[in-house]
């Protein structure tokens, strides 16, 4: 496990996420990106989509926008949101997302973590959020948001989930909505 939140969150916000874009997920293009991202595949049902790469999938109700990468030698990153995402943000959102946030907003980041973090417990999927999940802010978050921190590990892979609200407490319309995009979450080796 981290050190600490405070500790893991300035790591991971340090580093600049420099993406090739998704116009359909809001991003600019730029292909002289070192990320390897997965596209929008909108399936027939409706105005949703499915994101899918990397070994992650996970279905956006309409109005959400998401993106999955990998840097260069790294593990795979996912980013989705209630609302437009930047086209230039660090690993954990927090650079140019959250401020972009409204009250009924929720913001899903989840990181791949490393190998030697399998002692996460294990959980099963659909991963749904607890009120044991939710937390004290990490270092550089509004106060005003609720923050939800899932650790846990899936087929002997460590992944770490935050889940960001526009305000604090969650709503609970909100939470409802973060839980069923949740439900949709795939992860396979």
């Amino acid at each position: 496990m981290f050190v600490s939140m405070s500790v893991a969150r300035l790591s991971i916000a340090s580093t600049l996420v420099w993406c090739i874009a998704l116009p359909a997920c809001g991003f600019a293009q730029d292909r002289s990106s070192p990320f390897n991202l997965a596209r929008l595949r909108p399936e027939s049902r409706g105005s949703e989509g499915l994101i899918r790469g990397h070994g992650i999938s996970i279905r956006l109700p309409a109005g959400w926008a998401g993106v999955i990468y990998k840097r260069r030698g790294a593990l795979p990153v996912l980013h989705a949101a209630s609302f437009k995402l930047p086209p230039v943000d660090g690993d954990d959102g927090a650079m140019r997302a959250v401020p972009r946030m409204h009250d009924d907003d929720v913001l899903l980041v989840m990181l791949q973590g490393e190998p030697k973090f399998a002692g996460y417990p294990r959980r099963r999927l659909p991963i749904q959020l607890r009120s044991s999940d939710f937390a004290a802010p990490v270092e550089g978050m509004p106060l005003s948001h609720a923050f939800a921190r899932v650790d846990f590990t899936y087929r002997r892979r460590a992944y770490d989930l935050w889940v960001e609200f526009g305000t604090k407490p969650a709503r609970a319309g909100v939470v409802r909505k973060a839980n069923r995009v949740l439900a949709s979450l795939r992860l396979t080796p």
